[in-house]
């Protein structure tokens, strides 16, 4: 009887579905596209519709900080002009003929996210928008950005104004390395004076990470109607460092963001690099190697985009576990139905002799 038993639970086990090789944990966003990537290396941990080419709205005030750091100083004076004036959105009421630094500027643009600090910005370093708009694009080339073109320094709609999540990945990868540029996307609060007599304008950083998520230290977040809400964000945690793109999202683009996020802290370490005959305990700046996969998966193949990241994706069933099924299939139902009707025979045979 024993045999009988043993048999019919092995039946069993084998008929039970089996549990996925990996922890479907990965998140699915609402959002158009999106990506992370690991700030040191560039490696794509994750990613969903990567090179799809949408409106990014006011992150493309990350390529206008950028340019701005690298080809002028914080210190130069501008004088602002009527395009900056005229310019709609959201601002930083620019008047006409006000100076202000650059830096100033600066702290405007990534804050507050004014448009007219970003057109004030691209006319102060190149005499024009449109000069500044082709230096950009010159940029975004350099960086490996080739899905994208601009036609403007702040990311109001304009149909030949578009990125995508691996682009805006690249670019602000670029930036993050510019320690000006990271003290500014930090900066939670900024006093900049007024025009005139006007007092001092308060900015207040869009950034609803800082402060709020664990590391969390930029870059960029946006709106438009047509480009839906948009995010780049980044943050570290010891030698790790990470940046996640959120595009065309519907809501909650804070909260996909923090996801993102939170799906690469959990699954990928970076490592400090040993050099040879070094003591581990001096690896600390030594620099940090690709990180590792913890429990490696990512989302189904996106229709109609290619899936650029580099860790394979979920399957339901491991090999054994496959193996397991089929053999349940076939084998387990006739088995079950042997092991089941000995016994009830036997137990007739013994009626019979009563």
């Amino acid at each position: 009887m024993r045999g009988y038993c043993l048999c019919l639970l092995v039946c069993l086990l084998l008929l039970l579905p089996s549990a996925p090789a990996h922890g479907a944990d990965a998140p699915v966003l609402p959002a158009k596209a999106y990506l992370l990537m690991e700030s040191g290396t560039g490696r794509v941990l994750y990613e969903h519709d990567s090179d799809r080419k949408l409106p990014i709205a006011s992150t493309t005030k990350i390529m206008t900080a950028i340019l701005a750091l690298e080809q002028g100083k914080l210190s130069d004076v501008v004088t602002v002009g009527r395009k900056p004036y005229e310019t709609g959105g959201s601002t930083l009421y620019l008047e006409v003929g006000e100076q202000q630094t650059l830096g100033n500027l600066l702290y405007g643009l990534m804050l507050e996210s004014g448009n007219d600090a970003a057109v004030a910005i691209a006319e102060q370093i190149d005499g024009s928008e449109e000069r500044f708009v082709d230096r950009m694009n010159a940029k975004a080339r350099a960086i490996g950005a080739t899905h994208t073109h601009f036609a403007n320094s702040h990311g109001l709609h304009d149909p030949n104004h578009y990125s995508t999540a691996y682009d805006l990945a690249l670019i602000a990868r670029y930036a993050l390395q510019n320690p000006a540029f990271r003290r500014i996307i930090t900066m939670e609060e900024f006093a900049i004076p007024g025009a005139g007599q006007s007092p001092p304008r308060t900015l207040h950083n869009h950034n609803q990470l800082l402060g709020y998520y664990p590391g969390a230290n930029g870059v960029k977040n946006g709106f438009t109607e047509e480009a839906g809400q948009t995010n780049v964000a980044s943050a570290r945690r010891g030698q790790t460092e990470l940046i996640a793109v959120v595009l065309g999202a519907e809501q909650r683009v804070w909260t996909s963001s923090m996801a993102l996020l939170d799906y690469g802290f959990s699954h990928f370490l970076a490592t400090p690099v040993v050099k040879m005959g070094e003591p581990a305990e001096a690896a600390g700046g030594a620099g940090i190697e690709p990180p590792t996969p913890v429990a490696p998966r990512t989302l189904p193949a996106p229709s109609g985009g290619a899936d650029r990241s580099s860790v394979p994706a979920d399957t339901p069933l491991g090999p054994l576990a496959a193996t397991a099924g089929i053999l349940a299939l076939t084998l387990g139902a006739p088995v079950l139905i042997i092991c089941c009707l000995n016994p009830v025979r036997r137990l007739a045979r013994r009626f019979r002799r009563r």
